[in-house]
């Protein structure tokens, strides 16, 4: 009778859970496993088809073609910005470990990265514009205080 109780496990009724965790079986482990299996299941699919706003459905077919179209531009923007924060950051640490001349081949990538972005929209022409203009501004002074330090 073990295996038919667990299979009629209702989170509304609240005495078969209390008898399970206080006499495990070994349906119990195997349950405890599913579930722990579906929660996995369920975080990965939260994280990748969120939940929408108001919690409704869309009701037409377009609406349903729509959303999924932007759930797959959420995907590709998030895509771009991750790569795009991953190359500004691999660039200020060339900055910070005072690597300089592999930072001046490094700023023509981190150029390229930042207006694929804008050209894809997932940030501003003039974000992307002003990403690069203090990106380059930083590693010329840097250049620069290094220079006239060395020359004193």
């Amino acid at each position: 009778m073990p295996n038919r109780e667990a299979r009629t496990i209702s989170l509304r009724n609240p005495d078969i859970l209390e008898r399970m965790i206080k006499e495990p079986t070994p349906a119990t482990f195997l349950i405890i496993k599913e579930l722990s299996f579906l929660i996995d299941i369920f975080k990965i699919l939260w994280y990748f088809y969120p939940p929408l706003k108001g919690g409704r459905m869309p009701q037409t077919r377009t609406a349903l073609r729509a959303l999924k179209k932007a759930q797959k531009r959420r995907l590709r923007n998030l895509k771009v910005k991750r790569t795009l924060k991953e190359i500004i950051k691999k660039f200020k640490k060339l900055l910070q470990s005072e690597n300089f001349q592999e930072a001046e081949k490094f700023l023509p990538l981190v150029y390229k990265t930042i207006d694929m972005a804008a050209s894809k929209g997932v940030i501003h022409k003039n974000t992307a514009s002003r990403k690069k203009s203090r990106l380059s501004k930083k590693l010329h002074q840097l250049i620069s205080s290094q220079k006239h330090t060395s020359s004193q």
